[in-house]
C-alpha cells in the first residue's frame, strides 16, 4: 500500500478517535470545572493534552491491530 494511503488513513483514525474522546470526557470536564477555570489557559491547555496524548495511545493501537489483522501493509 502506498505510504500516502497509511499516512491518511492514520491522520483519519485519529480524528475520529480524538473527536469520540472529546465527546466522551466534555461533559465531566465542565462539570469539574467553572466557567471561569474553564476559560484559564492552564486547564484547557492541560485537558487539550490529555486528549491529544489519550488519541494518539488509541490511534498507535488500532493502526498496530490494523497491522497485525493485515488489513493495512507498512
Amino acid at each position: 500500500m502506498e505510504q500516502r494511503v497509511v499516512i491518511a488513513i492514520t491522520i483519519l483514525v485519529f480524528l475520529i478517535v480524538l473527536f469520540f474522546y472529546w465527546k466522551l470526557t466534555v461533559r465531566r470536564y465542565k462539570s469539574e470545572n467553572s466557567e471561569r477555570m474553564r476559560k484559564l489557559w492552564g486547564k484547557r491547555t492541560y485537558y487539550w493534552e490529555g486528549l491529544i496524548y489519550g488519541s494518539t495511545f488509541i490511534t498507535f493501537l488500532i493502526m498496530c491491530i490494523l497491522r497485525w489483522t493485515k488489513v493495512l501493509h507498512f
